[in-house]
C-alpha cells in the first residue's frame, strides 16, 4: 500500500512543494511560515528535526541539515563533487524554557518509618510512592492527598529492596483490575518484581532477571519499561580497566506475563545494547549517577546527577544511543534535595526528592 502524505510526514520525508516544507519547518520550529498543507497538520513524529541553522532559517540549509529529499539546483564552485552536500557549519541548537512549581505537600512523604523514598510511579490520576526495604503510598493527585500506607508482599519486602525504579506496564494481572501490572527494581537483588497493584495492596505475580547461562543471574539495576514500543530497557553496572564504575544498557523485548512467575531474560536474545556518558565535564564520580525515571516512544527520560549544580534531567534515545536534552536544573525547589525519581502526569514531569514533603512539578514550554 502506498504510504499516505501524512506517513510521508512522519518518517520526516518531503513532500509537495517548498510551501509545503515551509509549513512542515514551521511545526517543528514553532515559526510562522504561511498556511499549512493538510500533510502538515499531524503532529512532526520523527525523532530529531533541527530548524533554523546558525539561526538563518534558510529553508535549503535546513533540509540538508535534517537529509530531507529536496530537488535543488547545485552550489557551484572552483571544482566539484558528487554525493550529499559537505557543511562544516557548527549547529546551534534553539533554547527552550521550562517552570517548576510545588505540585502538593503532603507532611511525611518524603519518608516512612524511617525509609527514604526511592520510585514514583503515576497511573490516571493516582501516584504510587515507593519507600527502601519495601514500603508503598499512594496519592490522589486530584485531591492532592494521602490515599494509603503499606508494605509490600512477602518476596518482595526485605532489607536488599532499594525500590530505586518503577514503571507501569501495559497488561493487566485479572479482569477488572484497576491497574495495569507495575515493574519495580531491586539493584541488590538483581530482580525486577512485577506486582498487581491496587491503592491499598500489592501482589507479586513475577520475577523479572537477566541471565548469561539460562542460571545464574546477571548484574542489572534498573528495568525500564516501554509500552509504545514493547520494550524493556535493562541498566547494567560495570568496572573498566581503571577500576572506574560505569553504566550501560541492554534492550530486550518486554516479557509478557503468561511466561510464568519466573523469567529469565536471556542475554544471547537481546535486542541491543549501548553505552552513553551521564553528564558533561568534569563531574565527581560520586554525583555523575544515573537516577530514576521512565521510557516512552523509544526515548528515556530520567534523572540524573545529584542535589546542588549537578541535579539535572536527561532525554535519551536509546534507539540512537545519545542524549537528545540535558537540563541542568535551575530552581531550588529541586537542587536543594537530591531527587530519586520523576513521573509523566499528564503534560508536566512530577519528581520526588530525599526526605521532601512535596512533589515539585516541571512544565516544559
Amino acid at each position: 500500500m502506498k504510504p499516505s502524505a501524512s506517513e510521508h510526514t512522519r518518517r520526516g520525508f518531503l513532500l509537495g512543494s517548498a510551501a509545503g516544507a515551509t509549513a512542515l519547518i514551521a511545526q517543528s520550529a514553532g515559526a510562522m511560515a504561511g498556511p499549512a498543507s493538510s500533510a502538515a497538520a499531524d503532529p512532526l513524529d520523527c525523532a530529531e528535526f533541527h530548524a533554523g541553522i546558525d539561526g538563518s532559517n534558510n529553508l535549503s540549509d535546513i533540509l540538508d541539515y535534517n537529509g530531507l529529499l529536496a530537488a535543488k539546483t547545485g552550489d557551484t564552485g572552483s571544482y566539484s563533487y558528487t554525493g550529499n552536500k559537505i557543511s562544516l557549519r557548527r549547529y546551534a541548537p534553539n533554547d527552550y524554557g521550562y517552570n517548576v512549581s510545588t505540585y502538593l505537600t503532603i507532611a511525611g512523604i518524603g519518608s516512612y518509618l524511617g525509609h527514604g523514598c526511592q520510585a514514583l510511579a503515576v497511573h490516571g490520576d493516582t501516584a504510587f510512592i515507593f519507600y527502601d526495604t519495601g514500603y508503598c503510598r499512594t496519592v490522589d493527585l486530584v485531591a492532592k492527598t494521602l490515599i494509603s500506607s503499606f508494605q509490600l508482599p512477602s518476596g518482595v519486602a526485605g532489607a536488599n529492596n532499594n525500590c530505586g525504579q518503577a514503571n507501569f506496564g501495559s497488561e493487566y494481572h485479572s479482569v477488572g483490575d484497576d491497574f495495569p501490572v507495575l515493574y519495580l527494581s531491586s539493584y541488590k537483588e538483581d530482580a525486577c518484581y512485577v506486582l498487581a497493584m491496587t491503592t491499598s495492596s500489592a501482589s507479586l505475580v513475577q520475577t523479572i532477571r537477566l541471565s548469561a547461562d539460562g542460571t545464574t543471574a546477571m548484574d542489572s539495576g534498573s528495568f525500564f519499561v516501554d509500552n509504545e514500543n514493547d520494550k524493556m530497557i535493562v541498566k547494567m553496572p560495570a568496572t573498566d580497566v581503571n577500576g572506574k564504575a560505569y553504566n550501560y544498557f541492554k534492550v530486550f523485548d518486554l516479557p509478557a506475563l503468561d511466561l510464568g512467575a519466573s523469567v529469565l531474560l536471556l542475554d544471547e536474545k537481546k535486542c541491543d545494547e549501548f553505552y552513553v556518558r551521564v553528564l558533561k565535564g568534569n563531574v565527581a564520580a560520586a554525583s555523575n549517577v544515573w537516577g530514576g525515571g521512565f521510557a516512552m516512544n523509544g526515548k528515556l527520560y530520567v534523572c540524573a546527577g545529584s542535589s546542588g549544580s549537578t541535579s539535572s534531567f536527561l532525554v535519551v534515545d536509546y534507539e540512537k544511543h545519545k542524549i537528545l536534552s540535558e537540563v541542568r536544573w535551575g530552581s531550588s525547589l529541586i537542587t536543594s534535595r537530591t531527587q530519586q525519581h520523576c513521573a509523566k502526569y499528564n503534560d508536566m514531569l512530577l519528581l520526588d526528592l530525599t526526605g521532601a514533603d512535596y512533589l515539585p512539578a516541571v512544565e516544559f514550554v
